[in-house]
């Protein structure tokens, strides 16, 4: 019986991290070392912000009001979500409801 192949490791910030990086890589014009560094200042926002713990529930709201749907798949197959900001009402939540 042959080994079962290994399963890739999981890509920390998207399910298609190559196209992730690549997409990073291509806004800075080939410019590795740019690229290491926006894409470091971004982990680290996406861990400040703790954006892994974002859920359904935190947009209910948002989406009941017209405020944010989603619009489509983006060419990974990932929702893509529109907001309108022409909708939003900021005195309906303190700031404090938004921060983690």
């Amino acid at each position: 019986e042959s080994p079962k192949p290994k399963t890739p490791a999981p890509q920390p910030l998207s399910p298609s991290g190559k196209t992730f990086v690549m997409r990073w890589l291509s806004s800075c014009k080939g410019d590795i070392v740019h690229t290491t560094w926006r894409l470091i200042k971004h982990c680290a926002w996406r861990n400040d912000y703790r954006l892994s713990t974002i859920t359904e529930e935190h947009y209910e709201e948002l989406e009941a009001r017209g405020e944010i749907y989603v619009s489509g798949l983006d060419k990974e197959g990932s929702p893509s979500i529109t907001w309108r900001v022409s909708l939003h009402e900021g005195s309906l939540r303190s700031p404090e409801d938004y921060s983690r």
